[in-house]
């Protein structure tokens, strides 16, 4: 009860460094290519429809860990926690079935943000 205004507090103004960086969603392929997409920055929404603002970007690498793309790009996301939950890219809105996990970025992003607090 009481964990729930701390933790929202730290994330206010959170940005992670590098090294820092959160992997929320890790993505394999037949060729033992990976892709991993991280949190860079997030913040509690300043938009009363959203719980979290959330920087990602992503890196994929080969089968021996060489870096083939890193992704210099900023993309924002918003996440809602509370149903009907749904992460937003402002182009597209994923909703978010909050009761089965389907393995897809969105739903680990916004498992990694909206549970955390309670766990």
């Amino acid at each position: 009860m009481y964990i729930l205004p701390i933790v929202v507090g730290l994330l206010l103004v959170a940005a992670p460094s590098a090294a820092q960086q959160i992997i929320f969603h890790t993505a394999s392929f037949p060729d033992a290519t990976m892709v991993r997409l991280s949190a860079t920055q997030y913040q509690v929404a300043r938009e009363e429809d959203f719980d979290f603002e959330v920087v990602i970007k992503l890196v994929e690498t080969d089968a021996n860990g060489t870096v083939l793309y890193n992704d210099t790009g900023k993309h924002p996301v918003r996440v809602k926690c509370r149903e009907p939950a749904y992460v937003d890219t402002g182009l597209k809105r994923y909703m978010i079935n909050t009761a089965t996990p389907n393995g897809d970025w969105q739903h680990d992003l916004w498992y990694m943000f909206c549970t955390s607090a309670t766990s």
